[in-house]
């Protein structure tokens, strides 16, 4: 929207021009913006409306301040729709990626198969994620493992090896590394403290 005030201010405060040859400005301005999104989009009622509304404000007004509104309410109604689809866009991407490591976390999965499996590249994946949930898809994957495991010592007798190979560790001391970075105490201490509570 600071283009458009920047624009206005620049047609309205020049006196050389005409207030038909502003109209005109507008009318091309309000034309082009409606076309833009007609041939990208299908049919957006509101968008419609507010076209129609700011090409007759623009034919019949009296001063060039009384198109500044209908032009701008048309130019925020655009901007309002293409910012809810991206949103909307990314939180399904977001959803895909969260169900695909819900259903693989036990494997050793990486972003590439992941990006993958969602038809995207991995540094584009990466900075959705990142910008949607306020973390990264490598510890979204450790918090879904570590809940997983805290589950399986609280409820289980599973040796702490096997509860490693269940989640895809090779290796059970980094199993025991990455778990007690997470969760402060090693899984054997966390086993230990959950049979003292019952």
């Amino acid at each position: 929207m600071k283009l458009f005030e920047e624009y206005y201010s620049l047609l309205s405060k020049v006196n050389q021009f005409s207030r038909e040859y502003i109209q005109g400005r507008f009318l091309e301005l309000v034309i082009d913006a409606h076309r833009e999104i007609c041939e990208t989009e299908d049919e957006v009622e509101e968008v419609n409306t507010n076209y129609m509304i700011a090409l007759q404000a623009i034919m019949r007004v009296e001063s060039i301040t009384e198109i500044k509104p209908h032009v701008s309410k048309m130019l925020i109604c655009i901007a309002d729709y293409y910012s809810a689809k991206y949103n909307k866009k990314h939180n399904t991407l977001v959803e895909r990626i969260k169900r695909y490591v819900n259903q693989h976390f036990k494997e050793n999965i990486s972003l590439t198969e992941i990006a993958s499996e969602v038809f995207m590249s991995p540094t584009y994946i990466c900075a959705v994620f990142k910008r949607e949930t306020g973390q990264t898809i490598n510890e979204f994957i450790i918090v879904i493992k570590m809940n997983y495991a805290k589950k399986m010592l609280e409820s289980t007798k599973l040796k702490i090896m096997d509860i490693s190979e269940d989640l895809g560790y090779e290796n059970s001391q980094y199993f025991s590394y990455s778990f007690k970075k997470y969760l402060g105490e090693t899984p054997q201490q966390y086993r230990n403290s959950c049979a003292q509570k019952i």
